[in-house]
């Protein structure tokens, strides 16, 4: 399986002279987090970048492309077409309309192909990033939790028969709550019934600002999960 990485030329030479400073003033192994912790959050997403930095990575890498219009956007692929219902270079859009793309028209974007492995990193209220982004409490409306969960519904709805039989799809959101969450899932894995799907024994759930939720990396860099996120396995069956 082939893949590729893109990253910003001015910020691969920052990193490197940060990198370079770094291990200068402290001989150590470098921790660089390729797009993230992608090995427990989807990559290149924000719960990626965050995760990485608690496990006490010292830098990640991503992939940026820029708009139409000059704004810069993460994204892996080259085109849109894979995995929006817009299609052509990510280049030839502006930010707008990136911003209006939506991956549950399939049948606008889809091959037919199916997929082993499906990230879905859910639009939600970023309740568990509040510590961080306090705005956040004055900028959702009571009635946003319900017209997202049901956003959360149809993403989940409409991208399940592009897994082929034996792949998995990893939910995320960073929200801590449960309507985002394992209720979502719950909801979700009923309308799929019995023998369609399983959930992965080692799926963390709703991981809540705990210190029983602190990431252990090396010697004394451990620190407690001061975020709130969401992350559930499924196994197609």
């Amino acid at each position: 399986m082939q893949h590729r990485i893109f990253v910003v030329a001015a910020g691969a030479a920052v990193l490197a002279l940060a990198l370079t400073a770094l291990h200068a003033q402290a001989p150590r192994k470098v921790l660089i987090a390729h797009r993230g912790a992608s090995g427990h959050a989807p990559e290149n997403t924000l719960p990626a970048f965050e995760l990485a930095v608690k496990q006490g990575a010292d830098a990640f890498e991503l992939d940026v492309r820029l708009t139409r219009d000059g704004a810069p956007v993460v994204i892996h692929d080259p085109t849109l077409d894979r995995t929006t219902d817009l299609a052509g270079p990510v280049g030839a859009r502006t930010f707008a309309e990136l911003r209006a793309a939506d991956a549950r028209q399939t049948a606008a974007w889809w091959d037919g192909r199916p997929f082993d492995a499906v990230l879905l990193d859910a639009p939600c209220t970023a309740s568990g990033i509040v510590r961080r982004h306090p705005d956040v409490r004055w900028l959702r409306r009571p009635d946003d939790i319900h017209a997202l969960a049901r956003i959360q519904s149809e993403m989940l709805d409409a991208l399940w028969p592009l897994l082929a039989p034996g792949g998995r799809l990893l939910y995320a959101t960073c929200s801590i709550f449960p309507a985002e969450g394992q209720q979502q899932i719950d909801a979700f894995m009923q309308r799929l019934g019995p023998g369609r799907c399983r959930l992965d024994p080692a799926s963390p759930g709703h991981l809540l600002p705990s210190r029983d939720n602190g990431w252990q990396g090396e010697p004394g860099r451990g620190t407690a999960l001061q975020d709130g996120f969401f992350y559930a396995l499924i196994h197609k069956t």
